[in-house]
């Protein structure tokens, strides 16, 4: 995607290849080494993890992405025809996509459902979808949609009840898809008992990279059967998203998907303009069966304040998840990105590890000093960083990366180089999950870190120098301004 829109354009490579802004890689070496990349991605600004607990205070379901359960049809497809990948999010990083893809004909092609969740009939609703039509081939149509439970959805000027609502259905052929270029689509859905024919919000419509609008109805964005938009029943209880590829003929088409999201209209949400400029994480473990992450004690897990960070108590809170196997490096390669806020350094706080204590790699802090510790066979080795509370201003947000390229560690803090060691060994690999805000994976727990945590990134590639910078620079206005 390289700079479109001046937002975010590093890519994470790779091990072993450059980068330069100006020149296009190809699409061969886009989609190589697609296991390297981004493997893990927790981000409270946006993230699909539920944080399991019984206080109705402190679990939160985010407002997207609601990714929710896929298949390689919901209907009748194949699995093959739906895919979860490392691939180009619509900012140029690596994130995990949906790809739908035609191999059966003419029929009911990939896409995906998203979970249901509970609605207030009585306010608005903004639906999100990203879509890129990144190979179009000769034929297909995307629709895209909602279930409603409870009671049907009602017809933006006709009022009548539709029981298989698409705001829109678009021939991916259409001249609205340029092949390659990510569209970020919002649809509006009103309160029960608003009267019809209501005229659709400014928010509405498909947007470019460059911030250019098509509004609905116009420019191959057509109006679906619920009119574009519509209301709520006055019955109507669980709704879910949803998007998919049908009728392609074409074994070439391939259509990628990215970050859907519903917001409740109220002032508080971002404005289209934010959601192209900023980039959004999803949560994400390309480790076959995904991540389970669970707050621990169920009772009172860390606080997750939504849209910017989780609080950890530093007495008996953590993040603990399992099923990741694909975070085992080896020699290949690793990276651990963490945005961390603390009132002190002067603790025993484990930011990140993958694993049993000691036992893999993590990032963390004990006594003023910042670790990077990796373990081979009955070795554990650390990359330190002495006095870090001098480097580090308290109650202020910092990034901190621990990398590892097959011979080298190195350690930053900020952007700027901390410090290197030589390391041309395999890092231990096992299957005992991964703990956040402290040490031990799914195994005993300890070293509980009192602070806040936004970003967990792990990549089973060693990014560079030059990588470390940008996505500091790029960031640290967003967490210069966060409370």
């Amino acid at each position: 995607m390289g700079a479109q829109g001046g937002v975010n354009y590093l890519k994470y490579l790779p091990k072993g290849r450059s980068f330069n802004p100006n020149v296009d890689e190809g699409q061969d070496a886009k989609d190589a080494n697609k296991s390297d990349g981004l493997i893990f991605n927790l981000d409270a600004r946006d993230t699909a993890v539920r944080i399991i607990g019984t206080s109705n205070t402190n679990v939160e379901y985010t407002r997207g992405p609601y990714w929710g359960e896929w298949s390689g049809n919901p209907h009748a497809g194949t699995q093959a025809e739906t895919v979860a990948e490392i691939g180009e999010d619509p900012w140029g990083r690596k994130s995990l996509l949906f790809i739908s893809r035609n191999n059966q004909g003419n029929d009911f092609d990939g896409g995906w459902n998203g979970s249901n969740f509970n609605i207030d009939r009585t306010k608005e609703y903004r639906i999100t979808f990203w879509v890129n039509v990144r190979k179009k081939g000769s034929s297909g149509t995307i629709y895209t949609g909602m279930y409603m439970n409870g009671g049907g959805f009602i017809h933006r000027t006709g009022g009548s009840a539709q029981g298989n609502p698409y705001f829109s259905y678009i021939s991916h052929t259409n001249a609205l898809f340029n092949e390659g270029e990510w569209l970020m689509i919002c649809y509006c859905i009103k309160p029960a008992g608003t009267s019809t024919s209501w005229t659709q919000p400014s928010y509405t419509g498909a947007y470019r990279p460059d911030g250019t609008r098509i509004q609905i109805g116009s420019g191959g964005l057509n109006e679906g059967n619920t009119g574009g938009g519509g209301m709520f029943s006055s019955t109507g209880t669980t709704m879910s998203n949803r998007t998919y590829l049908y009728y392609s003929t074409d074994s070439s088409v391939e259509v990628d998907w990215f970050w859907p999201r519903m917001d409740v209209v109220e002032g508080n949400e971002p404005s289209p303009t934010d959601m192209l400029n900023n980039p959004h994480d999803s949560f994400n473990c390309n480790a076959g069966s995904g991540v389970s992450l669970i707050g621990i004690p169920s009772a009172s897990p860390p606080t997750l304040t939504r849209g910017k960070y989780w609080t950890f108590n530093g007495s008996n809170q953590r993040l603990v998840g399992n099923n990741v196997f694909n975070m085992n490096v080896g020699s290949t390669g690793l990276s651990v990105v963490v945005w961390f806020n603390t009132s002190t350094f002067s603790q025993s706080g484990f930011l990140f590890e993958k694993g049993t204590v000691n036992s893999s790699y993590c990032l963390f802090i004990h006594d003023n000093v910042l670790y990077f510790r990796t373990k081979q066979n009955t070795v554990q080795k650390d990359l330190t960083q002495n006095n870090i509370g001098t480097t580090l201003a308290v109650n202020q947000w910092h990034m901190v990366v621990g990398t590892f390229d097959g011979t080298t560690k190195k350690l930053y803090a900020d952007g700027a180089l901390l410090g290197t060691q030589t390391y041309a060994v395999a890092i231990d690999t096992n299957n005992n999950g991964v703990s956040i805000g402290a040490y031990g994976g799914q195994g005993t727990n300890d070293y509980e870190y009192n602070g806040k945590i936004a970003s967990v990134k792990v990549y089973k590639c060693a990014i560079n120098q030059e990588q470390v910078s940008h996505e500091y620079n790029s960031m640290q206005k967003y967490f210069k301004t966060l409370a």
